[in-house]
């Protein structure tokens, strides 16, 4: 467990440098398949309840704070993950702080956030 908190802290460690190693590779696996699978998949985590976090934001519950991430996978017909082409990690801030007073006021309550869907 250390080793992973040292690998971390270590400021030559980039996530952008991961993602990177792991879309090349991906990449060079889909060449030998005819036809791929791209799958797309945005999900939250909600940090709002953990000590010392900073940089999250809003989530589609408004009261919770975390983070939004984006995920797009390839993954061959019949089913096999062939790895990850992209991901996005980012907060935002609340929806209100971007609506200006005058066209929060002509919404007058007409928008609403939705959750994930459950299929």
């Amino acid at each position: 467990m250390q080793a992973t908190y040292e690998f971390w802290a270590n400021r030559r460690i980039k996530a952008s440098g991961i993602i990177a190693a792991h879309t090349a590779a991906t990449m060079e696996r889909i060449q030998k398949y005819h036809r791929i699978l791209v799958i797309q998949d945005k999900t939250e985590l909600d940090l709002g309840q953990r000590r010392r976090t900073r940089g999250i934001g809003a989530l589609s519950n408004q009261a919770a704070k975390g983070l939004q991430v984006h995920n797009v996978l390839a993954v061959s017909e019949s089913g096999v993950p062939l790895g990850l082409l992209e991901e996005k990690v980012w907060s935002r801030e609340k929806l209100e702080s971007r609506l200006t007073p005058t066209l929060a006021a002509s919404l007058n309550g007409t928008v609403q956030i939705l959750g994930p869907m459950r299929i």
